[in-house]
């Protein structure tokens, strides 16, 4: 038995790119019509981005219900690395960032799974 499933953390990562993809268009389009600055754009599209590896977490536990932790702490790690991604393109020397970002969404994920693990027993 494999501990992680790829495609399943893969498809709960799938859930969490679209919320944290609401996140940053809610932040560009409140930006532009409500002249937000920049500091309350990045907290937007950061509260949207936990969101996004919270549920990515959570779906895939649903989906893989025999490891829903290694699968949810997966797919918070593929949901977080591409959004931090994006800040070492803003700014190269935040490497480390990249590394403290996959570090949490893993450990927001496994609570995701951790979660859903929970709503299986109580079916």
């Amino acid at each position: 038995m494999k501990t992680i499933n790829w495609s399943k953390a893969f498809g709960g990562a799938i859930t969490g790119w679209i919320c944290a993809a609401f996140g940053v268009a809610v932040a560009v389009g409140g930006g532009a019509a409500f002249d937000w600055t920049s500091g309350t754009r990045t907290i937007v599209a950061t509260v949207f981005g936990v969101f996004g590896c919270l549920l990515g977490g959570f779906r895939s536990g649903l989906l893989e219900r025999a490891a829903p932790l290694s699968n949810g702490a997966a797919a918070g790690v593929l949901t977080a690395v591409p959004l931090s991604l994006v800040g070492l393109v803003q700014d190269p020397g935040r490497i480390l960032g990249v590394l403290f970002a996959a570090l949490l969404g893993a450990s927001i994920g496994a609570f995701g799974g951790m979660v859903s693990n929970g709503s299986s027993r109580a079916r």
